[in-house]
């Protein structure tokens, strides 16, 4: 594979191979098409090649969430992974999003996707944020309900003696009646 840190005049020809493939990507989306041409990919891949960070995101997440078959998702984690380790926030987004999910080419893992959820809300994705603090929230929920049964068993087992005693109290009354 080719070095994807090409400098000079080459990030400029990515720069500018990947704005023409998201408009074509876009347009095509609007003509119906659920997943971009063969055409397109290449102008991603271009791009990618070339060190183009958000080329190698939306490759990645194009390969990994609609790839055929599991050698294009594994090629498309492997494009996410570039973009993540090189600061990319979107693509941290989509590393710790394949790692909450899980998928064919990756396990769930939940500190796996906590580091990467947490990078990229540290490089600015709002959308990492976001699942950050509906976790947490599902986090303390879960802990409150914990927290709620565990009360009401020990308000249970506290109040089983009670009941023992009452029923101890009342058991010799009604033994007492027959007689």
């Amino acid at each position: 594979m080719n070095n994807i840190y090409y400098s000079g005049s080459s990030s400029i020809l990515a720069n500018i191979v990947n704005a023409v493939a998201q408009r074509l990507m876009v347009l095509q989306c609007s003509q119906g098409r659920r997943y971009p041409s063969h055409f397109v990919l290449r102008m991603f891949q271009y791009a990618a090649e070339r060190g183009h960070l958000g080329a190698m995101t939306c490759l990645g997440e194009l390969l990994l969430l609609e790839g055929a078959c599991r050698t294009d998702k594994r090629s498309g984690l492997e494009y996410l992974r570039r973009a993540a380790k090189a600061g990319f926030g979107r693509a941290q987004y989509q590393m710790g999003i394949a790692y909450v999910e899980g998928c064919q080419v990756v396990e769930k893992d939940s500190q796996i996707a906590a580091h990467w959820l947490v990078l990229a809300s540290e490089n600015g994705c709002q959308d990492a944020a976001d699942r950050l603090a509906e976790q947490q929230s599902q986090a303390i929920k879960a802990d409150e309900n914990v927290s709620q049964e565990t009360v009401t068993l020990d308000m249970l087992s506290s109040a089983k003696p009670q009941f023992e005693t009452n029923n101890k109290s009342i058991k010799p009354v009604l033994e007492s009646e027959p007689a």
